[in-house]
């Protein structure tokens, strides 16, 4: 069994605490908040063992052996150093760092400390993401051609949100444009030829829409978008030479259909065991009990990748932190 401790209990903690009660291996050791009396009632809303009123008091815990980490982007670096400083493995919720020096740093320190490190990218280790890379991969639909993703919600909150607060990382790209980056990963890998974006930078100084256009060799592409004052779609679909993959809400899918041109048409389901959460979590579990110091579905070349991509498209747009 590994003892999670979850740092910090906002509304992306609740999920992952939901997450972890149904995955294999794990125990709802201990949750950490500013303060005892948030931290005590997260753990009696979710069964969590011990709760600690610092953050730096559930790193320090002999006890614990993972932290997940579910601060607000701009404190990611910090909270993930403190815990590698003291022995604990680390799943840091996406976006993993605001700079590829952060990211290298904390990649640097897990590394030369033996530790297990990772960004909480869940939607790749769920079962329809990894059903989809296998058709894509396998010739399904023959030689990928194109991928057309997209992920815009309207935020509620206003400029009193994080969404559109530069002090707190705001901003498309680094809240949900990251999931079609990453999924362009996935079927493509991290080696583009041509790289070009555009944004729309709102009054706050963050993007609040932004889309993406990645070419590969051979003539594939893949159109990306994010938005977070703009509804769009949730989707992503898949071109190939002899038919294509659709996903409806590809960052948390559990559906997808594969259409043969003049063929067969096959459609996959495969419901969450709980809320999609608990399939990351068991990654984390299976590659620290092998000693593993990073995933092999989702290494640390990646996360250096798609942070450092993602600062140069701010720079490019005139953003900075």
């Amino acid at each position: 069994m590994v003892n999670w401790g979850v740092l910090a209990t906002g509304h992306i903690s609740t999920k992952f605490a939901n997450g972890l009660k149904e995955a294999k291996d794990s125990r709802l050791y201990g949750v950490a908040s500013r303060t005892l009396a948030k931290a005590e009632a997260f753990a009696e809303e979710h069964g969590f063992s011990r709760a600690f009123g610092s953050y730096e008091e559930l790193a320090s815990c002999p006890e614990v052996d993972v932290v997940y980490i579910g601060t607000v982007n701009t404190c990611h670096h910090e909270n993930a150093m403190m815990c590698l400083g003291k022995g604990k493995h680390v799943l840091c919720e996406k976006p993993f760092a605001m700079s590829k020096t952060h990211a290298e740093e904390m990649i640097g320190t897990a590394r030369s400390k033996g530790l297990f490190i990772m960004e909480a990218l869940w939607n790749r280790f769920q079962p329809i993401a990894r059903q989809v890379d296998v058709w894509a991969k396998s010739g399904a639909i023959g030689e990928v051609r194109q991928l057309i993703a997209e992920f815009g919600f309207e935020t509620v909150l206003g400029e009193a949100g994080r969404h559109l607060n530069p002090g707190l990382g705001g901003g498309a790209v680094v809240d949900v444009g990251i999931y079609p980056l990453t999924y362009a990963n996935m079927l493509f890998g991290m080696s583009p030829t041509h790289v070009s974006s555009t944004a729309m930078v709102g009054g706050t100084g963050v993007d609040e829409q932004s889309a993406m256009l990645l070419g590969y060799r051979g003539g594939a592409f893949a159109m990306l978008s994010g938005a977070c004052t703009t509804r769009t779609g949730h989707d992503a679909t898949v071109y190939g030479t002899l038919g294509r993959i659709e996903v409806k809400d590809f960052w948390r899918a559990t559906k997808a259909t594969l259409e043969v041109y003049g063929g067969d048409v096959t459609t996959v389901e495969i419901p969450f065991r709980r809320n999609g959460y608990e399939y990351e979590i068991e990654e984390v579990n299976r590659c620290v009990s092998e000693g593993r110091l990073e995933s092999p579905s989702y290494t640390h070349g990646e996360t250096l990748y798609v942070t450092g991509l993602m600062e140069g498209m701010r720079k490019s747009w005139g953003m900075g932190y």
